[in-house]
């Protein structure tokens, strides 16, 4: 858990680690809060109970940066792109963002779109490293060119924003 890392590196609880969840008291009954408090880990949480696409338009506009970022909300197209819209703007240079259940046709899709209209600002991300496994199982390496990986990141090489004639590809 990265809240865990900013405990561990003995840092002070700031509430470091923002959580935006909308459903976390009513579908989830407070579980993920609870994991945490449990852990003696709320105090490194700034959660947010309001949709993603809210939350992260006023931390934009406040200035706010993130490095990671992870996206794990609303499986629609709709959703995932704007919250990786706005993520795209709080990434701080060099950020990575995560994009979870991105085997899903709707994630896949806003995958695409970074991947053939943004690729001079975001670069595919390798994650092999992390792994227990370091990549080398066969289910893995397979994964890839099917689209059937779980989580895959990009990292932030340049601006967010693109000039307003920019070109469009179709993905």
């Amino acid at each position: 858990m990265v809240t865990s890392s900013h405990r561990d590196l003995g840092r002070n609880a700031l509430g470091q680690h923002v959580v935006i969840d909308p459903y976390q008291q009513a579908v989830w009954d407070n579980c993920g809060l609870v994991a945490a408090e449990r852990a003696d880990l709320s105090g490194y949480l700034d959660f947010r109970e309001r949709s993603s696409s809210r939350e992260l338009a006023k931390l934009s506009g406040e200035g706010f940066q993130v490095d990671p970022a992870y996206i794990d909300g609303s499986h629609l197209i709709e959703d995932v792109f704007v919250d990786f819209y706005f993520v795209s703007r709080l990434l701080s240079e060099r950020g990575i963002v995560l994009f979870d259940d991105s085997s899903s046709a709707h994630v896949w899709k806003v995958l695409r779109f970074i991947e053939t209209n943004l690729k001079a600002n975001f670069v595919p991300f390798d994650l092999r490293s992390y792994r227990a496994d370091a990549g080398r199982s066969l289910k893995y390496r397979l994964a890839g060119p099917l689209r059937r990986r779980q989580l895959q990141a990009f990292q932030k090489v340049g601006p967010a924003e693109r000039a307003w004639n920019s070109d469009f590809c179709n993905f």
